[in-house]
């Protein structure tokens, strides 16, 4: 997973809610606990939306790297340290896919500073950095 969304470990961690160095003795035991493996289905998941989202992995890549003004300056990654934060960020992917196949439409009215544009990738840079 941290090479698909070239995140640290720090950041991934988080995202599966311990700290790096019981993420670290975890991957040598090869073992995670039930929380950390229904995080990581979901991290999983939302990796696969911005994909499909953004088209493509290196789309995927860069928006969930970059700091957005709709999550207070986090990045998507940074944003999923929590459970709500990984919601809040798939709520943002599914309506950037809505978007892009119903141009024309306002689907992002409710976020501000958004502003449906011609395609998922230019929708995403433009409201978000």
């Amino acid at each position: 997973m941290q090479q698909h969304v070239n995140a640290s470990e720090e950041v991934l961690a988080r995202a599966l809610g311990v700290s790096a160095r019981t993420l670290g003795r975890e991957r040598q035991a090869g073992t995670l606990t039930t929380a950390e493996s229904d995080r990581l289905v979901l991290l999983a998941e939302i990796v696969r939306l911005a994909a499909q989202a953004l088209d493509g992995m290196e789309p995927a890549r860069e928006w969930l790297s970059a700091p957005h003004s709709m999550l207070g300056g986090e990045s998507p990654l940074e944003h999923m340290d929590t459970i709500t934060g990984m919601d809040e960020v798939r709520t943002m992917l599914y309506q950037i896919e809505y978007a892009s196949e119903h141009p024309g439409v306002a689907a992002l009215e409710n976020w501000s500073g958004w502003a449906a544009t011609s395609g998922p990738a230019k929708a995403a840079t433009s409201c978000c950095h």
